[in-house]
């Protein structure tokens, strides 16, 4: 009797829904297997490491180019830096007028362009920031989250940029003198 009723309840199934049951039964059979025979990983030793404190007395060379403690800029300028960092990695190199960022980088030598007409005329603060690592060697200083920040200023004189070029509208001679209208 319990064979005609197996008999009975397979015959209302098509044979797509055999295939789902068969696939679902696999899946089943392949995770159950994969978890049975999975391996664990005991560790030796220990997980946690002591890390030292970076030194804060550390400092780096900055040098802007060309050479000067006090710039009068009145045109528009290509400025050059070099830093030396002894060993540490760098992150981030900001240049700042006051508090507005005209140049982000990464490398140790590179330039940049600098536009006084942009500015008001007057005396401003030229700032080169510098985010380095600490060389601890810790995880948050091998995944950039730990770092330094060095800052170097300079005072610059910013005068507005070279007058607009003016359109020539006619050109007289008149005797012996030359006349240019604008």
């Amino acid at each position: 009797m319990d064979f005609y009723w197996c008999k009975f309840a397979l015959a209302g199934l098509n044979i797509q829904d055999l295939n789902r049951s068969f696939t679902f039964l696999k899946f089943i059979i392949a995770a159950g297997f994969l978890l049975f025979t999975s391996c664990e990983y005991k560790p030796d030793g220990e997980n946690f490491k002591d890390i030292t404190k970076p030194d804060e007395s550390k400092v780096i060379q900055v040098q802007l180019l060309p050479y000067d403690t006090t710039y009068v800029i009145w045109s528009p300028v290509m400025l050059s830096y070099i830093i030396n960092t002894f060993g540490l990695s760098i992150y981030n190199i900001r240049v700042l007028i006051d508090d507005l960022t005209i140049y982000e980088g990464i490398k140790s030598e590179d330039s940049f362009y600098f536009n006084p007409g942009s500015f008001e005329e007057g005396q401003k603060t030229l700032s080169l920031a510098v985010t380095t690592g600490t060389g601890t060697g810790s995880l948050s200083d091998l995944l950039q989250y730990e770092g330094m920040i060095f800052i170097k200023r300079w005072q610059i004189l910013t005068y507005g940029c070279c007058p607009d070029q003016v359109k020539i509208t006619r050109i007289l001679a008149e005797d012996g003198i030359l006349k240019m209208e604008w």
